[in-house]
C-alpha cells in the first residue's frame, strides 16, 4: 500500500511523482542546498533524470536489484521488448535504460511494503460480549442509545488499537490503600504519638536545612558583590595614583595581542643572531617594556612612545636589503 505525501521530479517538463521513502530506499538523488539569497533549496530527481554525479550510485542499486529474483511485471516488460535482427538505436537503448532504472523504484516500494508488514505490532484488543454491552447500556439513559453505543464501541476499539492495546484508565490501587489503613488502625496510641513526633522532627530539620541553604546563598552573593566592589576600588585608586601606567599597560597589551607568533615578545638572542648588536644600537621588545612599566621607569609617555618606535625601526633596519 502506497502511503505518504508524494514529491515531483525537479527536472523541467517531468511530472514523475514518487514518495520520499521509496526514493530513499531506491537511492534516488535528493539534495538540499543553500541558494544565492541564503534560502534552502530542495531538489529531487527521478531515475530517468538523475544527475551524472549521482548516477553511479543509482546504477549500483540497479545491479543489486536486477541480481535478485524478478517479478512477473518485470518479466512481462522483457517479453514486450522487440526482438529480431534490428540494430538497437540510441533512443531504444535510452528507453531500455529508463525501463531498467524504473525497476529500482518498484523494488523499493515492494521492500518498504514488506518492512511495514513485518514491523506492524500485533495488538490484542479485548472483546466485549453483546450481553455485557446490553447490561451496560441498560444502566445509562441516553438520547438515541441504540445508535450511540455501537459508535462508542467502535471508537473505543480504534483508540485502543492506536495505543497498542494500552487501557485508558489505570486500575485503582485499592489493595495497597487498604493495607495502609489496616496497619494504621492496628497501631497503639503510643506508637502513633512516637511516629507523629518523628514526623515533626523531620519537618523541623527540613525547615532548618532550607533556611541554612538560603543563608549560604545570601552570603555567597554578598561576598561576590564585595569582591567586585574591591576590584573597582582598586582600579579607581590605580587610575588616580598612576594613570599613565594604566594607559601604558592597556596599549602594550593591545600591541602584544597583534603579535600572536610572539616575535617581539622577548629580546633577540645573541647566540642565534651574533651580529645583531653591531647593527642595532638600541634593542627593544615588548617583554622589556612590560618590565619597565611595572618598575615605574617611564618618566613620561614620550619615552614609552620612543621605545615602541625602537621595536618597529629595529626590525625594519636589520631585515632591510643589503
Amino acid at each position: 500500500k502506497r502511503c505518504g505525501a508524494s514529491i515531483q521530479c525537479a527536472k523541467a517538463n517531468c511530472y514523475t511523482a514518487f514518495h520520499v521513502t521509496c526514493a530513499q530506499q531506491a537511492s534516488l538523488c535528493m539534495k538540499i542546498e543553500i541558494g544565492k539569497n541564503g534560502d534552502i533549496v530542495k531538489s529531487a530527481f527521478c531515475d530517468s533524470h538523475t544527475p551524472p554525479s549521482a548516477r553511479k550510485k543509482l546504477l549500483q542499486r540497479l545491479e543489486e536489484g536486477t541480481s535478485g529474483p524478478e517479478s512477473e511485471e518485470d518479466k512481462e516488460e522483457e517479453v514486450k521488448e522487440p526482438q529480431g535482427g534490428k540494430e538497437e538505436t540510441p533512443e531504444m537503448s535510452a528507453k531500455k535504460k529508463g525501463k531498467g532504472e524504473s525497476k529500482i523504484v518498484k523494488r523499493a516500494r515492494k521492500i518498504l511494503e514488506e518492512q511495514r508488514a513485518t514491523q506492524a505490532p500485533v495488538v490484542n484488543l479485548p472483546y466485549i460480549p453483546q450481553h455485557r454491552l446490553d447490561r451496560i447500556s441498560s444502566c445509562v439513559s441516553l438520547h438515541k442509545k441504540t445508535q450511540f453505543i455501537p459508535k462508542l464501541v467502535s471508537y473505543w476499539k480504534l483508540k485502543r488499537q492506536s495505543r497498542n492495546g494500552v487501557p485508558f484508565l489505570r486500575r485503582l490501587q485499592a489493595n495497597s490503600k487498604g493495607q495502609k489503613t489496616t496497619m494504621a488502625a492496628n497501631l497503639s496510641e503510643e506508637e502513633k504519638q512516637a511516629l507523629f513526633e518523628q514526623l515533626s522532627f523531620w519537618k523541623a530539620l527540613r525547615h532548618d536545612l532550607e533556611r541554612a541553604r538560603m543563608l549560604v546563598e545570601l552570603v555567597r552573593k554578598r561576598e561576590k558583590l564585595k569582591r567586585e566592589q574591591l576590584r573597582m576600588s582598586e582600579e579607581i585608586s590605580r587610575l588616580s595614583l598612576t594613570p599613565m601606567e594604566v594607559v601604558m599597560k592597556r596599549i602594550l597589551f593591545k600591541l602584544m595581542s597583534k603579535d600572536p607568533a610572539d616575535i617581539f615578545a622577548e629580546p633577540v638572542s645573541i647566540e642565534e643572531v651574533p651580529d645583531y648588536l653591531d647593527v642595532i644600537k638600541h634593542p627593544m621588545d615588548f617583554g622589556t617594556m612590560k618590565q619597565k612599566v611595572e618598575a615605574h621607569l617611564y618618566p613620561s609617555f614620550r619615552e614609552f612612545e620612543k621605545d615602541i618606535s625602537f621595536v618597529w625601526n629595529n626590525a625594519m633596519i636589520y631585515n632591510q636589503k643589503d
